[in-house]
């Protein structure tokens, strides 16, 4: 008798402790999805122009935000983990609360017209891998917080009007795979030490800007790149011999500049390739 006393005095008083403590899992899921739901809702509102309306109609807070167009969601925590509204014909800003998608891990806005301050809209999105801003109206100095992005593997924002000079911090993100800035208004030198914690970088894409200086021979240590493209620019002076210590090189443009030096003598793999692919032609030799 005092045994089974026992047993519902204990079952009493979890079913009070359970009403005292909610399970947190449960609760810290809803609340993460609803900071999903505003953030995302923030950036429809800073949409200006919609004309196909994929988001005035699908992006409301009375369906599933995993359900919205362009949204993915993982199957873990059911948080927001990619981002795809590219090539929609949007017109619009990234608002600051897109930092508040913590759980992002790609984010694609290519193929817009996308404009405006980007300085707060990275700041917390430490899982981001792929950032894909390509094909917008962005201009003004490429953010810092970019450099603060621990996990961002592709920096891909071509065709756009970014100027100055590329933040130092962007060549300290050791998991880098591709920096793809062609076809901006980007100035300033390249660092002597830009390779020194890029071990993972394959792509380095910087044609069609206004880069100056020299080549920096720490290039060599980037032994991981398969594509080198700096043509269209305003460097000069000799190409650094350590070019030819890049045994998986593939493809290296460095044609109209004022670079000097037979480059393609430095890199067995590219004897094959004709003038006109390296655009060696345009430099002075």
């Amino acid at each position: 008798m005092m045994e089974k006393s026992y047993k519902q005095i204990v079952i009493l008083l979890f079913f009070l402790f359970s009403l005292i403590v909610p399970m947190p899992s449960l609760e810290i899921t809803k609340t993460n999805i609803t900071t999903d739901e505003v953030a995302l809702l923030a950036l429809k509102t800073s949409i200006t122009s919609d004309p196909f309306q994929l988001l005035s109609k699908n992006w409301s807070s009375g369906t599933p935000v995993c359900s919205w167009i362009g949204i993915t969601c993982g199957a873990r925590h059911h948080r927001v983990v990619a981002l795809d509204i590219s090539n929609m014909g949007l017109t619009g800003q990234l608002p600051p609360h897109i930092s508040n998608l913590t759980f992002l891990a790609s984010l694609n806005i290519a193929n817009n017209s996308f404009h405006g301050d980007l300085s707060k809209s990275f700041v917390n999105l430490r899982r981001l891998r792929v950032l894909e801003l390509s094909m917008n109206n962005y201009g003004g100095r490429i953010p810092s917080s970019i450099g603060t992005l621990p996990k961002l593997e592709m920096l891909l924002l071509r065709n756009n009007r970014f100027s100055e000079f590329i933040p130092p911090a962007i060549f300290n993100i050791s998991t880098l795979e591709v920096i793809s800035l062609l076809y901006n208004n980007i100035s300033g030198n390249l660092p002597k030490d830009m390779c020194q914690k890029l071990p993972r970088l394959w792509g380095l894409l910087l044609s069609k800007n206004q880069i100056t200086g020299e080549l920096p021979s720490s290039l060599s240590n980037c032994s991981a790149l398969k594509g080198i493209s700096l043509s269209f620019n305003n460097f000069y002076g000799s190409i650094p011999q350590e070019i030819g210590n890049l045994k998986l090189l593939q493809e290296l443009y460095l044609g109209y500049n004022r670079l000097t030096g037979m480059y393609y003598l430095l890199v067995p793999s590219l004897w094959p390739m004709s003038c006109k692919l390296l655009e060696k032609c345009k430099n002075a030799m």
